[in-house]
């Protein structure tokens, strides 16, 4: 059997070598940025056509006379074989009854009209893959990876991101595969000789997904950021994640509520503001939702009954969502379950009527190609009835995980293995969970299953519990994870690239969050993405898929007021810097951001003769478009060399220079929906007066570290945002100022700077857990590149920490270096 030609990619701005006369660009976000090929992982692919021989089975009822010409890829039906050429159109009516096989190439022009009318089913090597989803949508190399879909006969391959190829060793609905070395992160196709797949989106990081401590406030190292929130208080609400964005899906708080929110995710795995992307037909509370393809499927619920209804919308990709429309209805009311998509099925698993009955079938609906649901018909049984439970597939096991039977909170779970066929076995009981849960968050990674919040009857959970899986996926014994910010009653849980976050719950509109590279380290650094200018002492910032260079010393040693940006890619890596149109209305040097919903703060700095007191504030988008800036209020004291943070919703500026040493006082603003207060005087001080040195946000405690010749670490644990006394809570490795901070594997990480003996380059990090920062230590082997760097930025991203402009010898300033998080 021959193969078709392979989609031909262009990684060339220029397009030199291309070999269709198409300009396809390196970034793109839709099929409508590549006239002429289509979108794969954002880079436009020209695809050349080819031809081929396939084989296609079936049966149906029909009959009818024509003649057409078709093109072909490959396919053929019908007794014999033949070749053709055409392109054509068909219609007309009739009926009898007929099946066959067949073979056929071709292609070409043409048109043609006759009569027939049946219907059939059948699948072989003559029918593209469909691709519904995949299992987990965070994967390592090395790790299981379930494909969810109908893939026949024949060879048929999973083509990942980077454009590695795994073979799927046999056809099926649900298929296990190991994610290979350097799998990429965008979106993954599966391939036979008769087509693709449509994508889905997979992140494959180059370390082990470990889950770390949970969090309410941002861990702000690099920069200061605002804690994402919901608009209001929404519990038990459905969320799926897609196109880089995260969508809550009904809930309540009161009244069932019929809005589908959504927020962009940016490439630091934080999230733009929530805004309403469409509205459900039905106000639903305790439904299921699930992602097909790209078919948004929303089940059952409860507005002021149960409900029996669904819904679909399709999604764009540009994330938008079409209206809503009602798909097929479940034979009984539901509220409450769970529900996945496995194979070429979506299932639904227990729930409640809203009157005290407890269900404990588990439904399912064929999903066609376009992934909209079918009847729903009753597949198995769990162990016993359950509601307010969770579900998730893990590897080649469908687990559920405690809820509620109708007498009480449950700590059992149950097991049903998945065949190749998506067909599920009995379920049987597993390993029980430490603590009786009813509406606790459940997520699944590649190690773990996992249970975060919920409660036994009416007491609220502070804790999560985790147990790893065994090589069939079932869970193993359950232990203590970590403890929550603040105990959680319905939140829902959603894994998106870099981190699982919980969102919302009963009286609640705050989120919480943990990293997925817990432990993760740094390989050696090396030269990446060049700068647009020569940059030392600027401030860098992430808005969507956007990273940020604010102002800073030019190669002249005149300070700017110019921004530069480069695009970051699916796994974190960095295209080209280039300037922006928009410029700052100051010059600076020293300065710092923060990045509101909705608004870039920048504050302080020098303008090269003096100390500042301004600051200015941009409007974005949240596709991390800068608007023009206006000016914000006025510090009450000059500061060069200050650190910015965010809690809860006030806005700090700690330290920095003025006239004379480090500054001991902090300057505070209340933030309204983005608006920046006025600024007030900070009701503590610092014990050293501190400059151009670095700080830390963690378990709602403000941590600062280092400045002139200080090792002396501070901490302020934060009450409703304003920070308590200072405490001596540690100490530097080395005493250092001026150097480049950020968080990545669980750690802070301390790169470069200077003390009184000149540039250092001894790196030292500390690990942050849910209560707080640890001690430092210097990390062996890890120094930055080509020499130490002074002024320049250190930001996380994907699979990379990297180092942004600064000095410290040959073309520092000029280079980004960029390390690797590994194992």
């Amino acid at each position: 059997m021959r193969w078709p030609l392979l989609a031909l990619v262009c990684f060339s701005l220029s397009c030199d070598g291309c070999p269709l006369a198409v300009a396809p660009s390196l970034y793109c976000e839709s099929v409508a940025d590549c006239p002429a090929g289509r979108c794969l992982d954002h880079v436009c692919t020209a695809v050349a056509e080819g031809e081929g021989e396939g084989e296609g089975e079936g049966e149906g009822e029909g009959e009818g006379e024509g003649e057409g010409e078709g093109e072909g890829e490959g396919e053929g039906e019908g007794e014999g074989e033949g070749e053709g050429e055409g392109e054509g159109e068909g219609e007309g009516e009739g009926e009898g009854e007929g099946e066959g096989e067949g073979e056929g190439e071709g292609e070409g022009e043409g048109e043609g009209e006759g009569e027939g009318e049946g219907e059939g089913e059948g699948e072989g090597e003559g029918d593209p893959p469909v691709l519904h989803a995949v299992h987990p949508a965070v994967a390592s190399a090395g790790s299981t990876l379930l494909l969810e879909g109908t893939f026949g006969s024949g060879l048929h391959e999973a083509v990942f991101p980077s454009g590695a190829r795994t073979a799927l060793t046999s056809g099926g609905r649900h298929v296990r595969i190991t994610v290979p070395a350097n799998p990429g992160s965008g979106t993954i196709v599966v391939e036979n000789a008769a087509g693709q797949s449509s994508p889905v989106e997979l992140r494959a990081p180059g370390f082990s997904v470990r889950v770390g401590a949970f969090f309410a406030n941002e861990v702000q190292a690099d920069f200061a950021r605002q804690r994402s929130s919901l608009p209001s208080t929404v519990a038990h609400a459905a969320v799926v994640v897609a196109r880089h964005h995260l969508y809550v899906i009904g809930g309540d708080n009161g009244p069932a509520r019929d809005t589908v929110l959504r927020a962009r995710i940016f490439a630091d795995g934080t999230l733009s503001t929530f805004t309403v992307a469409a509205t459900l037909t039905t106000p639903r509370t305790g439904a299921s939702a699930v992602l097909a393809g790209d078919r948004l499927i929303v089940i059952g619920g409860q507005a002021i009954a149960a409900l029996s209804s669904t819904e679909t919308a399709t999604l764009a990709t540009d994330g938008s969502l079409s209206a809503f429309t009602a798909g097929t209805s479940l034979p009984s009311t539901r509220a409450r379950a769970a529900a996945v998509v496995v194979g070429d099925r979506v299932l639904v698993a227990g729930g409640d009527d809203g009157l005290g009955g407890v269900r404990d079938d588990v439904l399912a609906a064929p999903l066609d190609a376009t992934g909209a649901p079918g009847p729903f018909t009753s597949v198995a049984t769990l162990d016993r009835p359950r509601t307010r439970l969770g579900l998730v597939v893990s590897r080649d096991r469908l687990v559920a995980v405690g809820g509620n039977d109708g007498s009480g909170a449950l700590r059992a779970t149950a097991v049903a293995t998945i065949g190749t066929d998506g067909v599920l076995s009995s379920f049987s009981a597993g390993t029980d969970l430490i603590d009786l849960r009813q509406d606790a968050a459940v997520f699944a990674t590649e190690r773990a299953i996992c249970a975060a919040g919920g409660s036994a009857s009416a007491i609220p959970r502070l804790d999560v519990e985790c147990a790893p899986i065994d090589a069939q996926g079932a869970p193993t014994a359950f232990a203590r994870h970590a403890s929550l910010p603040n105990p959680v009653v319905g939140a829902a849980a959603a894994l998106v690239p870099d981190r699982v976050w919980l969102l919302g719950g009963e009286g609640i509109n705050w989120l919480t969050f943990a990293p997925l590279d817990d432990g993760a380290t740094l390989a050696s650094f090396a030269a990446s993405a060049a700068l647009a200018e020569v940059r030392r002492d600027p401030t860098c910032a992430v808005l969507d898929r956007w990273l940020y260079v604010f102002g800073g010393f030019d190669g002249a040693g005149a300070v700017v007021d110019r921004i530069q940006r480069a695009r970051i890619r699916e796994d974190g890596a960095l295209e080209g810097f280039t300037l922006t149109v928009i410029t700052q209305r100051e010059r600076r040097r020293g300065h710092q951001p923060a990045v509101l919903q909705g608004t870039l703060v920048l504050a302080g700095g020098s303008d090269g003769s003096n100390s500042l007191n301004t600051t200015e504030l941009f409007p974005f988008d949240e596709n991390g478009e800068l608007s023009a800036a206006t000016a914000g209020p006025q510090l009450l004291a000059r500061r060069r060399g200050p650190r910015m943070a965010v809690i809860d919703d006030i806005l700090l500026v700690i330290g920095g220079r003025g006239t004379s040493g480090g500054d001991f006082t902090y300057d505070a603003s209340t933030l309204a929906a983005g608006f920046v207060n006025a600024f007030g005087a900070g009701g503590t001080s610092l014990a050293e007066g501190r400059g151009f040195y670095s700080s830390a946000v963690a378990a709602d405690t403000l941590y600062v570290f280092g400045g002139s010749e200080i090792d002396v670490v501070e901490g302020a644990p934060a009450t409703n945002g304003w920070p308590g006394v200072f405490y001596g809570a540690g100490s530097l490795v080395t005493p250092r100022e001026n150097h480049a901070e950020a968080f990545a594997g669980g750690k802070v990480w301390l790169f470069g700077g200077f003390d009184a003996d000149g540039q250092i380059s001894a790196v030292e990090a500390a690990p942050i857990t849910e209560l707080g920062l640890d001690a430092f230590a210097e990390v062996s082997g890890l120094s930055p590149p080509t020499s130490a760097r002074t002024g320049g930025c250190a930001i996380r991203l994907g699979d990379y920490v990297h180092l942004i402009a600064g000095s410290g010898g040959g073309d520092n300033a000029l280079t980004a270096f960029s390390a690797r998080l590994i194992d």
